[in-house]
């Protein structure tokens, strides 16, 4: 006998302050998720690997970086009512009062980092578009599988338009600090 189940097709779209009063009640208790186009997603573990690679980012970024802009590590930014992803790094706009009242939003940042090992499908195809449809101007995912940054650039509604694998031994410029090295973010 062979049981037909059925599909669950009406779920809930939860706004992202509806996910804040669940995170107050405790409903999420030790999970590390994030919500993302109105559904709450598990995060991955981070493996050691990934922590080194953020650590890396981190001692970099705060070597290289103007006084204009701001360092924020796995920490939420807020791009609409049904979307607040937490990436690996976040480069800020500097604001005086470090947004102590709200999370950033899709204008204050400069770039985004994702630091991808068991992440990598979620991050190119669903982060990355949710990043370029909210005009995220710059995207990098250290993709630590392939030992590679990839450098998304120009949002358009249908994704980035400006696409670059860069490899050890090569350096990623940007507008607003020096080269960065590959090779010093992935230790190679």
């Amino acid at each position: 006998m062979t049981i037909q189940v059925a599909e669950i097709t009406d779920t809930h779209c939860f706004s992202v302050a509806d996910y804040h009063r669940m995170a107050e009640a405790g409903v999420f208790e030790e999970q590390r998720v994030e919500l993302l186009y109105g559904k709450i997603v598990d995060m991955s573990p981070i493996k050691s690997n990934h922590a080194s690679t953020v650590k890396r980012l981190i001692r970099l970024f705060s070597q290289l970086l103007p006084s204009s802009v701001l360092l924020d590590v796995q920490d939420p930014i807020q791009l609409d009512d049904y979307s607040e992803p937490e990436p690996d790094l976040s480069l800020l706009r500097y604001r005086s009062d470090f947004y102590v009242n709200a999370h950033p939003v899709a204008e204050d940042i400069h770039l985004l980092i994702e630091v991808a090992d068991t992440s990598l499908e979620k991050d190119r195809d669903i982060k990355l578009p949710l990043y370029a449809s909210h005009a995220i101007p710059e995207v990098w995912i250290v993709n630590l599988k392939d030992t590679q940054i990839e450098r998304y650039r120009s949002p358009s509604p249908k994704g980035y338009t400006d696409i670059h694998i860069f490899l050890p031994g090569d350096e990623i410029t940007t507008d607003f600090m020096e080269a960065v090295e590959v090779s010093a973010v992935l230790g190679v």
